[in-house]
């Protein structure tokens, strides 16, 4: 897949000046050198890192750098999501279809009546609260106490399945707002609900968020919403997420759970640290920050206290 990817872009350097672009957005390409390999890595698509990056350093509005992540996500995270099948590691199937159910038309709903609302520089602050809440969760998940691992997850209730498309129904809404978090989201029911071994779990993100931003770009370019920036700057960076996102998801596959996790620890501390730094926090954001984290403190907290009864297993 990703040779045909790089295949099909030498192609189009064959009839444009394809090199031309990407020697114009070469700060893009070299963003998404770094972005892709979470994307594959992790349970953060690479919007986690392209929209930080784009917004804060880049100066591009946050309009724009959702549409690109979701675009590019759309190659990367497919090319990753097709190798973990490929390759036979394990993932969750029937969770990732249920998800999507109420993913796909959330991102779409999200995309023409919600993001319109979110005004700057709030798109940054609620990317900067949602990944906090995320690097929080994988602190208490990792060393605040000692789980039974799960390699599965029963789908056969309606009720499970109502709950994951629910997920996906929130999950679908923050990828329409900041370009990725749909993977977040899902990743977090299932290690506070089930206990899921993260290197599952995270397979499974890549699935439901490759999928969301395919729904989200299709979506966007079809209709013509989308900006008109944005497919340069993916054409820029298709050559390098084609292979990023596979090696990432190698990558994860062979390394220590507890060192992915730190890795994106640090990743988020970064990340708010830059939020803190080069963004005014009026009463206004300060107020809307500290409502944001109860509430995703009390949702957390619900979700934990509701969780499958460990079955017998293996303790982490």
């Amino acid at each position: 897949m990703s040779f045909a990817i790089l295949a099909g872009w030498l192609l189009c350097h064959a009839l444009t000046d394809a090199f031309g672009v990407l020697l114009d957005h070469w700060p893009i390409t070299l963003t998404m050198v770094f972005g892709s390999f979470v994307a594959g890595a992790t349970a953060e698509g690479g919007g986690a890192v392209a929209f930080p990056v784009f917004t804060k350093v880049l100066a591009i509005q946050p309009a724009t750098a959702r549409d690109f992540a979701l675009a590019i996500q759309s190659v990367g995270m497919t090319c990753g999501a097709l190798l973990i099948a490929r390759s036979g590691y394990r993932y969750l199937a029937e969770v990732f279809a249920w998800t999507l159910v109420g993913a796909a038309p959330a991102v779409i709903v999200g995309l023409v009546w919600v993001a319109p609302w979110v005004v700057p520089p709030y798109p940054k602050i609620f990317f900067s609260l949602f990944t906090l809440v995320f690097g929080g969760f994988l602190v208490w998940l990792n060393w605040g106490h000692r789980r039974v691992l799960r390699q599965e997850v029963d789908c056969r209730s309606w009720a499970a399945r109502v709950q994951f498309i629910l997920t996906g129904i929130v999950g679908g809404l923050v990828a329409s707002i900041v370009g990725s978090g749909a993977d977040v989201v899902l990743f977090m029911l299932l290690c506070l609900r089930y206990d899921m071994d993260e290197k599952v779990g995270t397979r499974t993100t890549v699935f439901v968020m490759a999928s969301v931003s395919m729904v989200g770009f299709t979506f966007s370019l079809l209709s013509g919403r989308l900006d008109p920036l944005v497919l340069p700057m993916w054409q820029a960076a298709v050559p390098v997420v084609a292979f990023g996102a596979p090696l990432g998801a190698l990558f994860c596959s062979w390394q220590k759970r507890e060192h992915v996790v730190a890795f994106l620890i640090g990743l988020i501390l970064l990340e708010f640290i830059t939020t803190l730094w080069l963004i005014p926090i009026d009463g206004r954001i300060a107020l809307f920050s500290l409502g944001f984290l109860g509430v995703s403190g009390l949702v957390m907290g619900g979700v934990r206290m509701c969780r499958c009864q460990p079955p017998e297993g293996k303790f982490s």
